[in-house]
């Protein structure tokens, strides 16, 4: 579970913004929410994130997604002096050239981890990893990059952290990082770290989405298809059954200018390694006939977006994971959204306390019957065209108050600046009917 992830100076975020997951003391909509126990702490099981466009509401999903694959697959993807793609501030020379810094606080096997690093395209500049197996943080390690020496300082290592540590730290190359070395070298003290990212965190765009996980999904359980077909009923569409077709793949599927020959060899490679999924949705006829199966490429957008976001939902319910997910009302109607953030909500649909955080333009979700305050953030730009991000719950709106209604008034901010346009009025002329 995520507690806390900041951001410093990546692409449109200058100065440190930090998403927040930890439960106000507002009594509302208590099922929104969850205790840690031994932290004494309250997370939030959704936030939604609010803003104009071009106000940077993608860009904190971007740094989250980046720094999570950047965390998995440093040490093993990448070779000595291999620019590091971070997306610095551009619009300021300081910032253009400093570290861009990444920090996720978060609960793994029932410890709490604060694990953090600084990087430019050329090196890491700073790691650390703090662990709270108590109610005091004990310091795993931390390396920090000394320009004076063209080296990194380290602190002493955790009693906690075993293994062959002066080996690895001798090999993580200035261009990854030290846990995801760790791992590739074998370390199990910091695996649970490395496995949070690779197996908890899951950040998306919606209209990206593909079929073939909720396929794997149905493919690996009847559970999982009844699932997805109910979610795809509540929709009102009249879809009883999916059927899934697997073909492998044959000569006649690949590229025309390739030769007979390699066409060949390549063929009878893929008849075991790959597959084609067809995917139909049967109907029910009319006159109560056979169900008939549309082909899922004849499907609406709609239809088909759900089908794709149903799979890694309702493994993220299952597993209590954390989605985050950009455009979540891409092609779907609002009350399908708000079904989807309602099974968040609800402790039958999530008995392990997944998250979900998601991005959108729907006012229609801001509503106190859905969502707590602080659950909803807004981000906008300020005078520096830095993206700032803020917790509605710092405008202490009035339990009562539409909330829908105070955002679109621009109350708590977030809103596109439309102002008015000044366009010329093209008028015909009377003359001559020119």
């Amino acid at each position: 579970m995520l507690i806390q992830f900041s951001v410093t100076n990546y692409r449109s975020i200058r100065e440190r913004q930090t998403l927040s997951l930890v439960a106000g003391s507002g009594k509302e909509l208590p099922q929104n929410k969850f205790a840690l126990d031994r932290d004494k702490l309250s997370l939030l099981h959704s936030v939604a994130i609010y803003g104009g466009n071009a106000t940077g509401k993608s860009n904190l999903l971007t740094a989250m997604k980046f720094a999570g694959g950047f965390v998995t697959s440093s040490a093993k993807d990448k070779q000595k002096g291999e620019p590091i793609e971070v997306e610095p501030f551009l619009l300021s020379a300081a910032f253009e050239k400093a570290a861009s810094e990444f920090e996720f606080i978060f609960v793994q096997d029932g410890i709490r981890y604060q694990y953090g690093f600084s990087a430019t395209k050329e090196r890491v500049t700073e790691e650390y990893l703090f662990a709270f197996k108590t109610t005091h943080a004990q310091t795993w390690f931390h390396r920090i990059w000394n320009e004076t020496s063209s080296s990194y300082d380290w602190t002493p290592f955790s009693k906690y952290l075993k293994g062959n540590l002066a080996t690895i730290k001798q090999v993580t190359r200035d261009n990854a990082l030290f846990v995801s070395t760790s791992v590739l070298m074998n370390n199990e003290a910091l695996s649970p770290v490395v496995q949070w990212f690779q197996k908890t965190l899951a950040v998306v765009r919606m209209h990206a989405l593909s079929r073939s996980f909720s396929i794997k999904q149905i493919e690996a359980s009847n559970e999982n298809k009844n699932k997805i077909i109910q979610l795809l009923q509540v929709a009102d569409l009249e879809i009883h059954d999916i059927n899934i077709q697997s073909n492998p793949v044959i000569k006649e599927d690949l590229p025309i200018k390739m030769s007979e020959a390699l066409k060949s060899v390549l063929s009878e490679s893929l008849k075991i390694d790959n597959v084609r999924n067809e995917v139909f949705f049967l109907h029910r006829h009319n006159d109560g006939g056979d169900k008939v199966p549309i082909d899922f490429k004849d499907e609406s957008r709609g239809t088909k977006a759900l089908f794709s976001a149903a799979g890694p939902v309702f493994d993220v319910l299952e597993k209590g994971k954390v989605l985050a997910i950009d455009e979540i009302d891409s092609s779907l109607h609002p009350l399908l959204v708000r079904f989807i953030i309602g099974l968040f909500h609800n402790a039958e649909t999530n008995p392990n306390n997944a998250q979900l955080i998601f991005v959108t333009h729907d006012v229609t979700q801001l509503d106190s019957d859905l969502l707590r305050r602080d659950q909803v953030w807004l981000v906008e730009k300020d005078a520096q065209q830095s993206t700032t991000l803020h917790s509605l719950s710092d405008y202490s709106p009035r339990k009562q108050e539409s909330l829908q209604k105070g955002y679109l008034h621009g109350r708590y901010g977030g809103l596109p600046n439309v102002g008015h346009l000044n366009m010329p009025i093209l008028r015909r002329s009377d003359t001559n009917g020119q």
